[in-house]
């Protein structure tokens, strides 16, 4: 069937200028063809990442940091659905480091947050392995207050950390499962290794707002499977970054990050652990519960991502829409020539791609991000083509106004 396909899209006989634009069609389809099978065969390799060996022992040490924001709407007012996730994983992360029975973990609640008194509340019974402490003010020209928590929690571990040991971070909506614990610490049984991520998975949506995160994050992960074996990289996601104590002290910690390393922490810290002469590791799953949005708010997240991105790495922001949210768009083009062609060739690769990315939501469910992503797909670029094109000089984030021409944050 493919070779059929493949053989009716080669160039045929007609007009030139028609054969000019059936040419173009031709190779846009077999780009579509390109991406699907790529993310076929990232799919396979995601799935064995996923299956990674455990350790059998808990001699390796965890210290995990935990930042905590009780997450509002755009009206500051407490997204409950939002609140009880993030309270029911952080109930799921105490149990796992209880039963890891070597981690200690570190809350770190943003400077007057609602949600301390609560998080204590469910720390009670862990006392002996969880200390949940409160920021204090942040100063007035952090860029990132996830990191300042980070450094908060980093100056109680310090003391008690060992080379040995390794430091793990987690977003407060993600679930670092016992399962994921075990097999982070072996892939840290190879002494080579001086960091270990995983890929970050989302769970099915409450909110329609948030179904673009999925479907643009989840088929990706495939790519970077797919990446780590053809070129050996690998890309740590930002929900949960790990590395050996040693190496964090060596790369000079949280106080290393320049401004705009903290707004792409994760490719910062990828970058950070490789350039002291230790390998990185992918392994299992963590589910994101990123279940909960308002379309505003889903906006300003997403390009602030994608600005980022731009700043930052901007070799990787051109190509980064093409495995997911871009190549999806490239697969609409096509079949729509396709149809007013009456071409069935090029009307395939669309219902292809949407087959692949249903085998990417059998992973965790998100059935209905995988029904709407042509959708999602549209509202990712106009997000990409917001960064590219528009280039603002200030982003907004939570309360704060990030400038991004004079390097300075106003509240």
């Amino acid at each position: 069937m493919l070779w059929n396909i493949i053989w009716q899209i080669l160039p045929l006989p007609g007009s030139k200028e028609d054969e000019m634009i059936r040419l173009m069609y031709r190779i846009l389809a077999l780009f579509c063809w390109a991406l699907n099978l790529s993310a076929l065969a990232g799919y396979f390799l995601l799935r064995r990442g996923l299956n990674s060996a455990e350790a059998t022992s808990n001699k390796l040490r965890f210290h995990i940091i935990r930042p905590y924001k009780t997450d509002t709407d755009d009206h500051s007012a407490t997204q409950q659905g939002t609140e009880q996730d993030e309270l029911k994983l952080m109930d799921s992360l105490f149990a796992t480091a209880r039963g890891y029975d070597n981690a200690r973990v570190v809350i770190v609640a943003n400077h007057g947050d609602s949600g301390l008194t609560k998080i204590r509340r469910l720390a009670e019974p862990y006392q002996d392995i969880v200390q949940v402490v409160e920021a204090p003010p942040m100063p007035p020209n952090t860029i990132s207050g996830q990191m300042f928590n980070h450094k908060v929690g980093w100056n109680i571990i310090n003391q008690d950390a060992t080379g040995d040991d390794i430091l793990l971070t987690t977003d407060c909506d993600s679930d670092l499962t016992p399962k994921l614990l075990r097999q982070i610490a072996k892939a840290y049984e190879d002494q080579l290794v001086g960091g270990v991520g995983t890929f970050p998975l989302y769970h099915p949506s409450v909110s329609w707002a948030a179904l673009p995160t999925a479907m643009v994050v989840n088929p990706g992960y495939g790519f970077l499977a797919l990446d780590a074996v053809i070129r050996k990289k690998i890309i740590m996601g930002g929900n949960l970054l790990s590395m050996r104590v040693a190496v964090f002290r060596q790369f000079g910690g949280y106080d290393s990050y320049s401004r705009l390393e903290q707004m792409v922490d994760d490719m910062a810290t990828t970058k950070k652990i490789l350039a002291s002469g230790k390998q990185l590791a992918q392994v299992g799953m963590m589910p994101v519960w990123n279940r909960y949005s308002t379309w505003p708010g889903w906006w300003s997240r997403w390009t602030r991502w994608a600005v980022s991105l731009r700043i930052a790495v901007p070799d990787l922001f051109l190509l980064s829409p093409w495995p997911t949210y871009g190549g999806q768009l490239i697969n609409i083009v096509v079949m729509i020539y396709g149809l007013f062609s009456k071409r069935r060739s090029f009307v395939v690769p669309f219902f292809a791609n949407w087959g692949v990315n249903a085998l990417y939501a059998s992973l965790t469910g998100i059935w209905r991000e995988a029904l709407v992503s042509p959708i999602t797909a549209l509202l990712n670029m106009g997000g990409w083509l917001y960064a590219l094109l528009i280039r603002p000089t200030s982003l907004r984030w939570r309360g704060t106004v990030i400038s991004l021409k004079e390097g300075k944050d106003d509240e």
